[in-house]
């Protein structure tokens, strides 16, 4: 199932890459839901806001550590719990589908942007990525509170 949401991850993320290529000009905002969401093609060098920009083998090679973590350990990780094989899929095609754009291009593809707040413009791998790490936080603390976790001081 992880491995299908990530293709989907993947494929999604790929299409649409290539349709802002060659349909938005670079550079500038163009309304697509007014007050909510824009289209501004650009590329990005580093990672998440910009950080480690001019890396392109460092980030690679943290992706594909990454990938390849998840991938293997993915039985482990989910523990045949539904919801994690989402979460994991979810991570895993972000990863994958800004790493695609890294290792051919050298930068990453970014065209989404919020209209409604300054936010830095974003692609479907890395609203994916976002989506599935922060489900995976929610589902980490659902778990802790279901077994009884306590900090003690």
């Amino acid at each position: 199932m992880e491995c299908l949401i990530a293709g989907i991850v993947v494929l999604l993320d790929w299409v649409s890459k290539e349709w802002a290529k060659g349909n938005l000009p670079f550079g500038i905002s163009q309304p697509f839901i007014p007050g909510l969401l824009q289209l501004h093609y650009t590329h990005n060098t580093g990672a998440a806001f910009s950080i480690l920009t001019g890396q392109r083998w460092l980030l690679s090679i943290l992706a594909i550590a990454a990938s390849l973590f998840l991938f293997f350990f993915r039985q482990r990780i989910t523990e045949g719990k539904a919801s994690m094989k989402i979460v994991l899929g979810l991570v895993l095609g972000g990863t994958l589908g800004n790493l695609i754009d890294r290792l051919c291009y050298g930068y990453v593809i970014d065209f989404l942007e919020f209209g409604f707040i300054r936010f830095p413009v974003f692609n479907i791998a890395d609203a994916a990525l976002t989506l599935g790490v922060a489900f995976m936080v929610i589902l980490l603390l659902f778990e802790f509170k279901k077994e009884g976790f306590q900090v003690h001081e």
